[in-house]
């Protein structure tokens, strides 16, 4: 039986979940969203990235903002750039590159890498053909950089996916964990990470059981 719509959830989540599964949360189950700096420049940057047309050229053809879906994963989303070569004087397809565009640079945890992965995911299921690399381009340094998609990146992204739809299923918010990536997140405001982190929430169950103690003596 084919999963219902319903079941699916975005890829974007899953780079969300990767930066921080209270973020996403927050995003895509509390519907909360809000624009700094960077989430602005972001969405101009892909606006001008998605505003091509698809061209063709010979045997290579790019296609832009491309909606993809995979029934097995239950994941769905729009992929900036398809990179699709042909074999000569055929229709059948030689090879397909995903092309994920990021406003700003590489960074250090692998949600960017998650996402095209994803994507990858979905257009192997989509096309039936096996993809070995992306691509990542960030605004910033203006630069390609090619994401092998091996067996490690595979695994990492089937198991944020798991957590992902665990995360949906079981529709409730995560404390925070407080880092320095929070003061970077456009939700610090709503998240109040000092406040709802789990180091202070342990602090206020330990103060609450040593006050019920004292109580009950």
């Amino acid at each position: 039986m084919m999963n219902q719509e319903k079941d699916f959830i975005p890829i974007s989540a899953l780079q969300h979940y990767v930066y921080c599964p209270r973020q996403c949360a927050l995003i895509h189950l509390e519907c909360w969203w809000t624009d700094n700096q960077a989430t602005a420049a972001g969405k101009i940057f892909h606006e001008r990235a998605d505003a091509g047309e698809t061209t063709r050229k010979r045997n290579k053809c790019e296609l832009r903002s491309l909606h993809i879906a995979s029934q097995k994963y239950r994941i769905t989303g729009i992929a900036d750039v398809v990179l699709v070569e042909y074999v000569p004087s055929s229709n059948r397809i030689a090879s397909i590159i995903p092309v994920e565009y990021k406003v700003g640079q590489a960074k250090k945890h692998i949600a960017d890498e998650v996402q095209l992965c994803a994507q990858a995911f979905c257009l192997e299921e989509i096309f039936q053909i096996s993809i070995h690399e992306g691509r990542l381009f960030y605004g910033r340094p203006k630069r390609n950089y090619t994401v092998m998609l091996d067996e490690q990146l595979r695994k990492s992204t089937q198991e944020v996916i798991e957590k992902t739809h665990q995360l949906f299923a079981e529709n409730k918010t995560p404390l925070a964990n407080f880092s320095e990536d929070c003061r970077k997140c456009s939700l610090v405001d709503y998240c109040m990470p000092l406040v709802t982190s789990t180091r202070k929430r342990r602090q206020q169950d330990l103060f609450s059981l040593k006050l019920n103690e004292l109580l009950n003596d």
